[in-house]
């Protein structure tokens, strides 16, 4: 073979070999101008939660603040190091997890730089099918990976597909425009579920951003007021192990309201809503234990419990219906948007809580205090359970159970071999589905250890109780044993002594 003969063969086949990883992101940061390293500012409009706002992104590099501002906020921020999110509650806390997974994947494929170096994703090629390439993407420290879809011409992102608690979370984007040295999609798509909103860029802008704006910002409580007069104990009912309150809404006595810190949001049943004194403001898919459910979303005048008034509520509108076996009138849900305005003291065995002002509440004293990550807008903390494993796990007084492991925790550490178990059927918001109890050797929350506890052993494979995040939900049947400290503006929870 001459040495012409071979030069050509080798050409041929450098030609026809596929693409390698570090060539694609090459031609991706090229493609997308993200190699320019400038900050830039976006402004737009979007449909969001089934309602119009206004849309921002901003992006330094290593830090953004995507924004959705409106009848129904929906914020997010990441200042280098930590991530936050606030929604229309107005008051925002720092979130790990699935939120910060998901809010890093977005910032970083919107503006290309998922493509550079130095950028805190792993990325690995997955497949080079004909018109696509498709790469496998994930936070450095992140739990579980993304699918991105690349346009074999463009080398510009198409698609983002993750996993949530809704279900699975897929971002299309399309009509590139360049803005100054950035090629950006002008309009994208987000589809979760049964609900899809869309965002547009009309304007891009260089900017030297102001980094306060990356920042946790401060809650806006503008709509709160705190009446020491009315004095600060409150009457709660315990039934089943759940705990109930009885709130005025719109200063009206509608009935009893589950105290659910599983609760992202406040709820109200919907024959409560009436016209001219609330107003409906959208609609949004929401992850029950098992399965997802759509609800529209209203506001009403006020919300009242003990010393706290909240002005313009908002709730979803979710049927109560189902939870009339209780033998009171249960009409509604207490949630995050409560519980993160105030310092509550639970007492579940006097059947009394205490509702303080965050800011002139008293110090508690005997109780022990654990450091919260908030999944969404639930509070999580670190737990030991049999063989000496570790996990974070949510605490929901929305729940009776003793503790819940979810089913990707199951099946890694194959906790169904083996162990003699009783079917049955875990409930809550989206249905229900089969799963298993059985005894474990012990449990360990709050730093208290329960002995040879039945727990649930989930098998399901959606809903939250799938969620790869989290280990697991404790519910009452741990909970309901302590005296119980939600301090959610300091990120913290206070557990005191168990009853022996």
């Amino acid at each position: 073979m001459t040495c012409l003969s071979a030069l050509l063969l080798l050409q041929v086949a450098t030609a026809t070999a596929d693409p390698t990883l570090s060539t694609i992101l090459d031609k991706a940061a090229l493609a997308s101008g993200a190699d320019s390293r400038t900050a830039f500012a976006c402004t737009g409009t979007c449909l969001s939660h089934g309602a119009r706002e206004r849309f921002r992104f901003d992006f330094d590099g290593t830090s953004f603040y995507n924004s959705a501002t409106g009848n129904l906020t929906d914020n997010a921020g990441f200042d280098g190091k930590s991530c936050w999110i606030e929604n229309w509650s107005g008051v925002p806390h720092y979130v790990g997890l699935v939120d910060r997974d998901s809010n890093e994947l977005l910032a970083w494929v919107t503006s290309g730089e998922w493509a550079l170096s130095e950028c805190p994703l792993s990325r690995k090629l997955t497949d080079l099918s004909s018109g696509q390439i498709s790469l496998e993407i994930k936070p450095k420290e992140g739990e579980t990976p993304a699918t991105l879809i690349l346009d074999e011409d463009t080398m510009l992102p198409k698609k983002l597909k993750y996993w949530t608690e809704s279900g699975d979370e897929t971002w299309v984007f399309s009509d590139y425009q360049k803005f100054g040295g950035r090629m950006l999609p002008k309009h994208t798509t987000h589809q979760m579920s049964q609900t899809t909103d869309w965002y547009d860029i009309n304007k891009v802008s260089s900017a030297k951003v102001d980094r306060a704006e990356f920042e946790l910002p401060r809650p806006d409580l503008s709509d709160t007021t705190y009446n020491d007069a009315k004095g600060d104990e409150v009457e709660i009912r315990r039934i089943a192990g759940y705990l109930f309150v009885r709130p005025l809404i719109n200063g009206k006595d509608v009935g009893w309201f589950f105290l659910d810190s599983g609760a992202d949001v406040m709820c109200i049943d919907p024959k409560y809503v009436t016209k001219g004194e609330f107003e409906t403001l959208g609609t949004d898919t929401t992850a029950g234990v098992v399965a997802v459910v759509k609800l529209k979303i209203v506001r009403g005048k006020t919300f009242q419990l003990g010393p706290v008034t909240i002005n313009n509520p908002t709730f979803y509108g979710f049927d109560m219906t189902p939870f009339q076996a209780f033998n009171i009138p249960v009409s509604g849900i207490c949630g995050y948007d409560f519980l993160a305005r105030t310092m509550l003291q639970v007492d579940p065995k006097a059947l009394r809580i205490k509702i303080y002002n965050p800011a002139k509440a008293p110090k508690i004293e005997n109780v022990k205090w654990e450091h919260v990550t908030f999944n969404g807008n639930t509070p999580s903390v670190n737990c030991w359970f049999e063989g000496d494993r570790n996990g974070v796990f949510s605490l929901d007084t929305g729940s009776s159970s003793t503790v819940d492991l979810f089913s990707p925790i199951v099946a890694k550490l194959g906790l169904l071999k083996g162990r003699d178990t009783t079917s049955v059927n875990t409930g809550g918001a989206g249905g229900s589905a089969e799963s298993k109890t059985a005894p474990i050797d012990y449990f360990q929350v709050g730093g208290h250890r329960f002995d040879n506890p039945t727990v649930g052993l989930q098998v399901t494979k959606q809903g939250v109780f799938a969620s790869p995040y989290l280990a697991g939900n404790v519910g009452m049947g741990f909970l309901g044993h302590f005296k119980l400290v939600f301090d959610y503006p300091h990120s913290r929870m206070g557990f005191g002594e168990p009853e022996k």
